[in-house]
């Protein structure tokens, strides 16, 4: 099933119904839920210790829930252990076995079924071309880069045809610039064999370049899942905001809301108007939400004329102007109570240190988040 037809599938790949796990009295997983669509690629992300990885170990078997269900392709496998259920695991630790050369460990698992030897040699020889490893069977493990490892170890979980591919920080161990790499191959080998990918990682640009969907956690609970674009766009609580990228926050209370537009009032920058979709009642203190790219910087006494009806605009004082090469980040006082960062695109001038500024930006390109 391809990437274009999984959201019509009938029955979910994997479900989680109010799982939760205990260590002691250590709350790891806690009441979570979650649908997993057929063919989808699912990130689970977040920082160390969120309850991504015991989530991910509870769905391959690894972990027995404390409480919930867990449901693969609509079969209850709460009680059944891994070999039972139709998942396979990569790890960052590849697990290679070091003796055998890279046919033998791919086909391990086929063997361990006790699969005729033409029927192992035809599936090894496709899931080798699904990895491009084709022609080097005969190597062993040892003569290989960190990036061929890795294509081995998916080969060798793709083989036994499962219905889940589970990926616990697979990318973790490689170089930065081998890494980017293999998340667009992981990207494409998702699309091009239409098994379900459950990813954990707590790298955002990992989760943001090859994810369907993400679901950001924390504390054992899923905080938000969504698109992207959904999740960076419109975080749903601070946590994500922060967490997603890079966030400016301005404290401020509700003066107004109508029609999804609230008006807050921050200090040192006066009212200030963001999407809220829900009302909030006026005096309830909130942050508002800007991402650093979304700002346009201009001198001070350049700018009013040109300013819509959907835009805020903010009198600062530049504190400080770093060059990033591409880019230019800037530090914005707004008075004693509030600062703004800003990312320019370098245009080859950077504003002057100790200069007043002007700021702008859409009221579509912020968010109020309760405090």
């Amino acid at each position: 099933m391809s990437v274009s037809t999984y959201m019509n599938a009938e029955a979910p790949s994997v479900e989680l119904r109010g799982v939760s796990k205990r260590f002691g009295s250590v709350s790891a997983v806690d009441d979570v839920s979650l649908t997993v669509r057929k063919g989808e690629f699912l990130t689970l992300l977040g920082p160390s210790g969120c309850g991504k990885t015991t989530s991910l170990r509870i769905v391959a078997g690894f972990e027995r829930p404390s409480g919930g269900t867990i449901h693969i392709d609509g079969q209850a496998v709460t009680a059944l252990p891994p070999n039972k259920r139709n998942v396979n695991t990569v790890f960052q630790n590849y697990a290679l076995f070091p003796h055998m050369n890279l046919a033998e460990n791919v086909g391990f698992g086929l063997r361990m079924k006790r699969l005729g030897r033409a029927d192992i040699e035809r599936r090894v020889d496709e899931a080798m071309a699904l990895v491009r490893l084709e022609g080097l069977g005969k190597r062993k493990p040892t003569q290989l880069s960190g990036g061929q490892q890795q294509r081995v170890a998916l080969a060798r979980a793709l083989v036994n045809r499962p219905a889940v591919l589970l990926l616990d920080e697979p990318l973790g161990a490689l170089d930065l610039k081998l890494r980017r790499a293999m998340q667009f191959e992981l990207r494409h080998l998702n699309q091009s064999v239409g098994i379900t990918f459950i990813y954990v990682t707590h790298d955002q640009e990992e989760a943001l370049t090859m994810s369907d969907r993400i679901a950001v956690m924390s504390g054992g609970r899923i905080l938000q899942i969504g698109t992207a674009q959904e999740i960076y766009e419109a975080p749903a609580t601070r946590f994500v905001a922060d967490f997603i990228g890079e966030s400016n926050f301005l404290e401020g209370t509700i003066s107004d809301w109508e029609n999804g537009v609230a008006t807050v009032d921050v200090a040192g920058a006066g009212a200030i108007r963001a999407r809220c979709v829900d009302r909030i009642a006026t005096g309830i203190p909130v942050s508002v939400a800007l991402r650093p790219e979304r700002i346009i910087i201009e001198p001070s006494e350049q700018p009013a004329a040109g300013v819509g009806a959907g835009e805020n605009v903010v009198r600062g004082r530049l504190l400080e102007a770093v060059y990033a090469g591409s880019t230019l980040q800037y530090a914005v006082s707004l008075g004693d109570a509030a600062q703004l960062i800003v990312r320019s695109p370098n245009l080859g001038q950077a504003a002057g240190v100790g200069n007043d500024v002007s700021l702008r930006w859409s009221i579509a390109d912020c968010s109020v988040l309760v405090a």
